[in-house]
């Protein structure tokens, strides 16, 4: 699959049973990278076009889309859990609402960049995990 954008051509090899709406996204994402770090594609050109570095960007983009493949349609990153311990985390998010002083509107356990547990609906998941990494 390819994407034209000015001049430049960008493509994305991927195996046939690949969704082609998940390719198109990954390669909106790659074209919105390039046009963050190197303005609109109207000034793009080969001699001040420096690509340097910008393979290490892409390989930490397309690292995070392979490990976790939600990522792509804006969902959250969540760490598989089996449903028991899923049960007891929940109930611990639901005593840790209950005390005085502590949000009681929702709650959400953090390990490093994923969710291990949200009792958020999904939109404030999302908003409580962008402002997280954005700290």
């Amino acid at each position: 699959m390819f994407r034209e954008i000015g001049d430049f051509l960008f493509i994305v090899h991927a195996p046939i049973t690949t969704v082609p709406s998940i390719v198109q996204s990954l390669l909106k994402t790659i074209v919105d990278i390039f046009e963050f770090l190197f303005g609109g594609f109207e000034g793009w050109d080969e001699i001040t076009l420096n690509l340097v570095g910008v393979h290490d960007i892409m390989k930490h983009q397309l690292d995070i889309v392979m490990s976790d493949p939600g990522s792509i349609i804006g969902g959250i990153r969540q760490v598989t859990l089996d449903f028991e311990v899923c049960e007891r985390l929940d109930k611990l998010l639901a005593y840790m609402e209950s005390v005085d002083g502590v949000c009681g509107n929702g709650s959400m356990l953090l390990l490093g960049n994923a969710v291990l547990q949200s009792r958020f609906p999904l939109t404030e998941a999302r908003l409580v995990d962008i402002l997280y990494q954005n700290l």
